[in-house]
């Protein structure tokens, strides 16, 4: 019998630091500030070796996060948040085994 293919999909939510009124608020700026945990991030992604990385409260996209994972062969959108904030919801995916049809922002 053939076994059906494996799609591994990670939701991951990176607390933004604009929005440390909400997420990060007392604990300590050397821990929760993003120059603090961005290794730590770029660990916690490579272990998941995901298909689909869904992230929520994505900073930081085109200076870290994108350059990132299209080193590891990923392709990815953001969808930036209405408004004033400065955060939004990014999506990348393995290219060897996904490709986008169509995007609607």
């Amino acid at each position: 019998s053939a076994r059906a293919p494996v799609l591994r999909i990670v939701s991951y939510n990176l607390l933004a630091e604009s929005l440390e009124s909400n997420t990060t608020l007392g604990l300590d700026p050397h821990i929760a500030s993003f120059a603090a945990r961005k290794e730590l991030l770029r660990q916690e992604l490579e272990a998941w070796d995901a298909d689909v990385y869904c992230l929520q409260e994505v900073e930081h996209y085109h200076d870290f996060f994108e350059p990132l994972m299209r080193a590891r062969g990923y392709a990815g959108e953001l969808l930036r948040r209405r408004g004033d904030r400065q955060d939004g919801c990014a999506m990348f995916w393995r290219q060897s085994k996904l490709r986008l049809e169509a995007s609607t922002p």
